[in-house]
Formats: C-alpha cells, structure tokens, sequence
C-alpha cells in the first residue's frame, strides 16, 4: 500500500497543507493529484513527470508508460499489454484487433502474415463425388430447357468448361470485331440449329496478339456435361471457322476446365503423379513449341515431393513449391499444364493447359474424353489409398505409408540401403571385397526383380540405375498401353493420339527423342491392386560378370552399363511401347 500523506496546519498562513511524494514540497492542500498507485504528488511534479493513460485515465508516471506508434497513444503498463501486440517477426507494435496469427501461433503484422507464405492457404470445401455428378450449378436439361444430358460419347459424368483461344483474319474487318459480333453470330447459329442458348462469354485476349495478328479473343464455355459439350463445341467451331473467319495461330491455347469439387489432397496427389508418369506422351500429341512454353510448364514436382504430404495444408505446401500460394488469379502455378490455381483460388475445377489452339470439335472430344477419364480414375484410385490411410495408426497416415507410393519409390530402408550401396560404389577402388559384391548384386536383383543368371549382376549400374530412380526429376513413365488400359481410353481415340504422335514425329523427330531423353525406367500400374509394377529399364542392358572383361575389377569399364542412351526411337517404341 502507498505510504499515508502527511498533512499539515501552516500557522502562518493559516492553510492545511500535503507533501508531495515525490519531491516532498509541501503544497496547499487540494492542489495536489494523486499516481496510478494512489500516492499525493503536486502538480508541478504531475506536469513534468506524469501523465494519463490514454486508454483508462489513470495518472502514471512517465517511466511507467508506455507509448504505442499504432495509433500515437501513451498507456499505462495494465492497458498496454491488454490492448497492444507486437509483431514477432519485425517488432512493429498494432492494436489487439489488428494482430494476425499463423498456424506456429505467431503474432504477426498484416504485413508479415502476407509475406509469410506459409500462413496463405486457399479455402477448401470437399463435396461428394455424387453432387458433382449430379448438381444443376451449370448447363443442364432443368436449367437450360432441353431433355437430358446423355452420355454415349463423352462418359464422364463430370462438368467441363471450355476456353478456346482463336485469331480473326483482319482483312475480312473492316473494324475490329467486337465481342458482340462474335457471341451475336454464335447465338444466331445455335438459333438456326434449333438448339438452347450457347451459354458462352467472348471475352478479349491480348496475349495471342501481335502485329500479324491484330485480333484475339476467348471463348468461354460455360460448363456442360457429356454429349452436350461435344455437339455444343461442334456448333461453336464451325461457326467460328465458317461465319467468323477463326484462325489458331501458335500463340493460341485450348484450356480444359474439369469438375473436381470432390477431390481431397489424396486424390490431387495421386492426379499430380499420373500426370507426371504420363506427361512425355501427352506433349507427344502437341505441336514441340508446347513442350518448352511458359504457358504449360510440366509438373515441376518429383514423385518423391509428395511422401510426407498428409492433410490439406501439406498438398498446398507441396504444389506450390514450397508455400508460394497466394489467392491472386495469376500466380506463377497457375501456368502448368496440370494448373490447380484455378480450382484453388476461383473454383473454377482444374484447368488442362497442354494442347495447342484448335478449333477442330473432333480434337477437343478426344481431348476431353482423355482427361475426363484420367481425372475419374484418379478419383476412384485416390478413395483406395484414402481408405487404406483410415486404417493405420496416426502416425502413418501420410503418403509414403500406402502401399501405393511403396511400390513406385520404395520403403525408407531401401531407400537408405541405395544410399549406402551409392556411396560404396561411387569410385573404384583397387581392392573389392568379392564376396559382399556378390551378396549387393543378389540384392538388387531381388529388388529389381530380375532373372537369375549363372554369374551375379554388375552392382555398379544397377546402383546407378535405382539412384536415379529416387533422385531425379522426371526417370519414370506408365508405358503407352497401360496409359490407355487403366484410364479406358476407347479404341478411337488411343489411334486418334497414336497418329497425332506420328504427325509430330514425322515432322520432327528430335521432338519426341527430347521428350523421352530423361526417361529410364517403365513402369505399369495394376489396377486390381493398385500398386504400380517395374516393367523395365529404357535403353538399359543390364550385364552380368560374364559380359564383362576378364579384368573388370581390375580395370572398371563403365560402357557394360548400358548399349547407350534411351532416347533413340527405335528404343523408345521398343522399351516404352510408344506407337510407330
């Protein structure tokens, strides 16, 4: 408790008078004002070394208070830490309201929790697989006023929305068309088949112009499902090719938009390693500039990126390169051939950017039957490994424990005995322990699942061959025929894409050599088990000590690795199955 005032009787001036407990004048009493802690200070002392909380009034003195730059007021020590925050990463002070925290508990500024990637996570609502199936949200008979949506060409039961990026002969213009000409035209023609509203927006797109080609535009579909979107997209190209004068230039892109609402981050996984096994084939079907552009960048992820994914924030984490998501339309994701920005940041499903511009409705049904298909089995394989997830313990429950991500990258001590086996056999060395060699070579024939042979294989290109396997980006690929078997690729279109391979081959054989080159191993996935099987090595032959020279431990002879590099095409249609 604050020490009691004194008070005293001035005689002669005849006045009750205190003193102050801070410089111990006496003052007449009643000129006096008392601290935070109840002590009598005079009013010269409160002038020069006091003041009021701005928050609750009380009197504190000036070594007690506390300044905040937020807002400019002093506070005594109660209501500052009450009121005030600080940020934990750059020191700047905010009001309690204004505070963000991350998923650490840090308290941060607005600015550092915008800079700090990590905190920005999209907001992600899993529906059922049946709503997505079934839901009016877009084009449909109760929406649209026509029978029923059918199903005999297109499967899928899935929305798809399409953008079509198209050019316009200036020279048929005499002004530049607008984006009325072009919806009025195709509303007239959808009039004249007698069919509903075409359902599309015309929007401008500077991006595939230049100076030879001054106009550009996109048409968007509006999502449709099944036979609907083929016979709509029939209407939609003839119109632009034969009434509006459409061209595709190169700069032009045709994007696919797919329902994919019931996708959790297992399902995107599963998606996002598909795509990468199957990639070199899809950019076979596309013109080479699709290959190196900017626009459709390839899965930039390893398969070994999604080992410890195990929730929702962890897939972000991992397809945005390490927590580079941000809600803005034009992050730098946004531009991949699988681009999910769009299902993450707008909902709009996810966008299928690879193939070039096209206003040919028989590419764009072959097109979308191929990834309305890989997107519904990737579904159905994704509620395999979510199930299998379920039933073990907490701890395992991210993606290097199922079975299916075993079978493709190995179990943890394989992985470790590679490394080791790695570092063994990294350099030569003049003396080698003959009997280990030979226990090694029995090893990695086991795992590679090899024929036996009378004498053991040599472990130095085996060891290579595996490391490879689980360091480098891009060395597997699902063969041609398994691509099409699992995914269900109707007979019609697997030649459809067989020839626009050999178009492109013909044309430009280094294309496809380029695609495969980093390619060195085929791989199948079962379908009954859904683990993934090793078929065989591209352009890999794997010697045994028979096959080598007589003095290979004495003097090493790398060129027994393989008969050379697998990206000749008689190797790729041989190991890979890639059609001639």
């Amino acid at each position: 408790m604050p020490p009691e005032s004194i008070q005293h009787t001035n005689d002669e001036h005849d006045m009750e008078t205190i003193t102050c407990n801070d410089c111990a004048c006496e003052v007449e009493l009643g000129d006096e004002t008392t601290d935070d802690r109840g002590n009598l200070i005079c009013q010269d002392c409160y002038d020069n070394s006091y003041t009021n909380c701005d928050s609750c009034g009380d009197t504190v003195s000036d070594a007690d208070s506390y300044y905040a730059e937020c807002d400019g007021l002093y506070r005594c020590q109660s209501c500052y830490d009450d009121e005030i925050r600080h940020c934990e990463h750059c020191d700047t002070d905010m009001n309690d309201g204004d505070a963000y925290y991350n998923h650490h508990d840090e308290c941060l500024c607005e600015h550092c929790y915008n800079e700090d990637a990590s905190n920005n996570r999209p907001e992600w609502e899993v529906l059922s697989n049946d709503f997505v199936k079934e839901n009016d949200d877009f084009v449909s008979p109760l929406n649209s006023g026509y029978d029923e949506d059918t199903f005999d060409i297109i499967k899928s039961k899935r929305y798809v929305g399409l953008e079509i990026e198209t050019n316009f002969r200036h020279e048929d213009w005499d002004n530049e068309p607008t984006t009325d000409d072009i919806r009025e035209e195709l509303a007239h023609m959808f009039r004249r088949e007698q069919r509903p509203s075409p359902e599309l927006s015309v929007v401008y797109d500077g991006s595939i112009t230049d100076e030879n080609h001054p106009y550009g535009y996109e048409i968007v579909m509006r999502p449709r499902r099944g036979d609907r979107l083929f016979k709509d997209t029939q209407i939609v190209c003839h119109t632009l090719k034969n009434g509006l004068d459409a061209y595709v230039s190169r700069k032009c892109g045709l994007h696919l938009h797919i329902d994919v609402r019931d996708y959790d981050y297992v399902h995107f996984s599963v998606l996002a390693m598909m795509t990468k096994l199957i990639e070199p084939h899809v950019y076979s079907w596309c013109p080479p500039s699709r290959a190196t552009s900017q626009w459709c960048r390839k899965v930039s992820q390893r398969l070994s990126s999604f080992k410890y994914v195990e929730d929702r924030d962890d897939f972000i984490d991992v397809w945005y390169d390490n927590g580079y998501y941000s809600s803005e339309k034009y992050n730098e994701k946004r531009y991949h051939g699988l681009n999910l920005h769009c299902h993450f940041q707008a909902n709009q499903g996810l966008e299928i950017r690879y193939h070039g511009g096209t206003l040919s409705a028989d590419k764009i049904k072959h097109w979308t039957i191929f990834w309305t298909n890989v997107v519904d089995v990737c579904y159905d394989i994704g509620n395999k490994v979510r199930d299998e997830l379920v039933d073990k313990p907490y701890s395992q429950r991210n993606l290097r424990h199922a079975s299916i991500f075993k079978s493709i990258l190995g179990c943890e001590k394989m992985y470790t005995k590679i490394n080791r086996l790695a570092n063994r056999y990294s350099d030569y060395r003049e003396s080698t322990d003959i009997e280990q060699y030979y226990k090694d070579s029995e090893l990695l024939r086991r795992y590679m699942k090899l024929p036996k042979k009378d004498k053991p294989y040599l472990v130095e290109p085996l060891v290579s061959h595996l490391y490879s396997l689980t360091h480098n980006n891009r060395p597997h690929i699902l063969s041609w025929s398994n691509m099409m078997r699992i995914f269900n690729i109707p007979k019609e279109t697997q030649e459809f894409f067989a020839g626009r391979k050999n178009h492109f081959e013909n044309r430009e054989d280094s294309h496809i050599r380029n695609l495969y080159a980093d390619v060195c191993q085929v791989i199948e996935f079962n379908v009954a088990t859904n683990l993934f099987e090793y078929t065989k090595p591209v352009g890999r032959y794997w010697a045994t000590l028979d096959d080598a020279s007589d003095g290979y431990f004495g003097n090493h002879q790398p060129s027994y690795m393989y008969y050379g590099r697998g990206t000749h095409l008689q190797t790729i249609h041989r190991d890979i199955g890639v059609p001639s």
